[in-house]
């Protein structure tokens, strides 16, 4: 564990470092940006991590061609939350999960700005905030106290369909946020900063690090169509935590 910590903190020293000097960035798909930074730790972390992990196949968001391989992995996505990054907002994250079997064995999330970094191992079921154990408050808020955070870079179609799906929730939490950073967002709820968070199309490179973090503290993950979670999903998620779970479920499938 210390050593991949280790290495995820020399990524999180120039990660921040490009922050505050900025960095270069095009499209890499429509309304997906792409900074030189997120190429430079992609190397950064590929080139390290297959030091002490051999045996594992690194999986990566910018270059994904083994997605498809099973056994032993390693899921990384150099930085969670680009857009935020490039425009200046300090809510984004390195991501590194190990798989093995296709199951998510050990969790590590860090943001180097605010010097957040989470970890979570399957084998002891625990979750660490800078060393720390965390779980989910012992509380159950009521939609009306909830906070809720939205997956959505701006498009009309996409809000269209939150409202769709959700619009008696969004309508009756007490504060709803679009932000674009699964991995942070999800660690926030294991931290019972957040009560939910719903997004149409997270991919697994932002999410299955975060995912043991959230599960080990107690939370709720299901796909977007409130089918088991799997972090492989394609289509989306919907999580909570602090939160009574069972009354958000109420109105979704009564919405």
């Amino acid at each position: 564990m210390k050593k991949i910590e280790n290495i995820i903190k020399k990524a999180g020293t120039l990660l921040k470092k490009r922050y505050f000097q900025g960095t270069a960035f095009t499209e890499k798909e429509p309304s997906h940006l792409l900074s030189q930074v997120d190429i430079e730790l992609h190397h950064f972390l590929k080139r390290h991590l297959s030091v002490i992990f051999p045996d594992y196949t690194i999986v990566s968001e910018e270059d994904d061609k083994a997605i498809h391989e099973t056994g032993k992995r390693i899921i990384i996505d150099p930085v969670d939350g680009t857009t935020n990054f490039i425009t200046g907002k300090p809510y984004f994250t390195i991501s590194v999960a190990l798989e093995e079997n296709s199951l998510i064995t050990e969790g590590h999330v860090y943001n180097p700005v605010s010097e957040e970094y989470y970890y979570a191992d399957k084998r002891s079921g625990i979750s660490y905030y800078n060393g720390e154990k965390i779980n989910i408050p012992a509380i159950s808020r009521k939609i009306e106290e909830s906070i809720i955070i939205i997956g959505l870079s701006y498009n009309p179609v996409k809000m269209q369909q939150y409202m769709d799906d959700w619009g008696s929730l969004l309508d009756k939490c007490r504060k709803c946020l679009f932000w674009v950073a699964p991995a942070q967002t999800i660690c926030n709820i294991a931290r019972g900063k957040i009560d939910i968070f719903i997004d149409t199309g997270s991919s697994m490179y932002g999410q299955s690090a975060a995912s043991l973090v959230l599960q080990n503290t107690g939370g709720k993950m299901y796909n977007y169509d409130l089918s088991p979670y799997s972090h492989k999903q394609k289509g989306g998620i919907f999580i909570s935590g602090s939160i009574d779970h069972n009354q958000v479920i109420t109105m979704k499938r009564n919405h």
